[in-house]
């Protein structure tokens, strides 16, 4: 059935303006980003297709470009729809006001949780704080797999230049549900610590993410 065919309190974008966005399911949600399907499919069914492909929305939230791309029926601008209205999202549930001051593991906890807890895989965000500590940058760097990361030193490394930062918080969410470090974590937290003071920034946390928990490893005098 093509979109035209559907009684037209019953599309989606005219059942969010009669009712509100809440009473749409996922499916007539991303219709309206997509805004119309294939020859095969109405925006509708190629939305529940794009879901199932992706395995759930959760799923679909985090895909890149490259892989919303390799889902039949999605093409450039359809890929970059929804890559656009996702990062919207995050960054709304990230939002920083300007004079926040970053200085204990609660406050880095809060501001970080919403984006990591979305997260299935292992990913690094870097903030990157002026020398009162108010954030410069919020960077996601890398996914890893449900149980290791991976951490592009170098490319932290010059951004910390790039964005003149002073201080330095990294935060990672591990999957399992356990907040507790493993040895790697220790070993690449070190590491960074020793650049980023060679640099003359410093290091003042990193932090592990996971149901609703944390681990502080300035907390624990690791740093």
């Amino acid at each position: 059935m093509k979109m035209m065919e559907i009684i037209k309190e019953n599309r989606p974008r005219e059942k969010l303006i009669l009712n509100g966005a809440q009473y749409l399911t996922n499916e007539e949600l991303l219709a309206i980003l997509i805004k119309c399907g294939n020859k095969d499919k109405n925006a509708i069914e190629l939305s529940q297709e794009i879901i199932n492909s992706a395995g759930n929305l959760k799923v679909l939230f985090n895909m890149s470009y490259d892989e919303l791309m390799k889902i039949s029926g999605i093409k450039e601008a359809k890929a970059s729809a929804i890559i656009a209205a996702f990062e919207l999202s995050k960054r709304a549930i990230s939002y920083s006001p300007k004079d926040a001051i970053y200085d204990n593991a609660e406050k880095i906890f809060d501001f970080l949780n919403p984006l990591l807890s979305i997260e299935e895989r292992e990913v690094l965000y870097v903030m990157f704080l002026d020398s009162k500590l108010h954030l410069i940058r919020n960077v996601k760097y890398s996914y890893g797999s449900t149980s290791e990361l991976i951490v592009p030193k170098q490319k932290i490394l010059a951004d910390a230049l790039k964005y003149s930062s002073k201080y330095i918080i990294m935060a990672h969410n591990h999957p399992s549900g356990d907040v507790l470090p493993s040895r790697a974590d220790i070993d690449i937290t070190l590491s960074m610590q020793e650049a980023f003071n060679m640099l003359e920034m410093k290091l003042i946390d990193h932090i592990i993410i996971s149901n609703n928990s944390f681990y502080s490893f300035d907390d624990e005098k690791i740093i």
